[in-house]
């Protein structure tokens, strides 16, 4: 599995990938370092695509990732890899993509995100084979809206009693 991006949570990816027996290679910005990191190791972004027979993307919205999954960078990928796209939609060409699906050279995708959100009109990749889209909620189950309550209530506790507040997301590393 090829993780783009090792913030924390491309980390957690990369953490139940190993857990799974997936051999973990991944690409950042910079080299990441620690126990944490142990058994992930960190190549370039073409060594990424060239060998993953998945590539799951984690890395932030900025002027260098925007279009990174592009033409050139489908067809350096193994063919027949799989797609995941939590990150964000733009960080995808969404053109090369449904080309990449239509030949097979990319044999499916599963994303969570799309160039446009909320969608004002259909996306190119809503008709494309083996491809799966959901809304961006990863939020939704009850169990995380529940958990999200319970810390929310925790934190606003700890302010009333002068303590610090804990699971900031300033705190990531993303």
């Amino acid at each position: 599995m090829g993780i783009i991006g090792l913030g924390h949570i491309g980390l957690c990816v990369a953490q139940t990938a190993k857990a799974f027996g997936m051999k973990v290679i991944a690409y950042s910005r910079s080299v990441k370092t620690g126990p944490e990191y142990d058994g992930i190791e960190q190549k370039s972004f073409q060594d990424v695509l060239a060998l993953s027979d998945v590539v799951s993307i984690h890395c932030p919205l900025t002027e260098a990732t925007r279009g990174l999954f592009d033409s050139t960078a489908f067809s350096q990928m193994k063919d027949g890899a799989i797609l995941l796209n939590t990150a964000r939609g733009e960080i995808i060409d969404e053109q090369a993509l449904a080309k990449a699906l239509e030949t097979g050279k990319i044999y499916a995708a599963g994303l969570d995100v799309l160039t446009g959100e909320p969608l004002q009109k259909p996306s190119v990749l809503m008709s494309c084979p083996h491809t799966k889209l959901t809304p961006h909620m990863a939020w939704t189950p009850p169990e995380s809206r529940i958990r999200g309550v319970y810390t929310e209530a925790a934190n606003f506790k700890r302010w009333l009693h002068g303590e610090p507040i804990q699971n900031l997301a300033e705190k990531r590393t993303v």
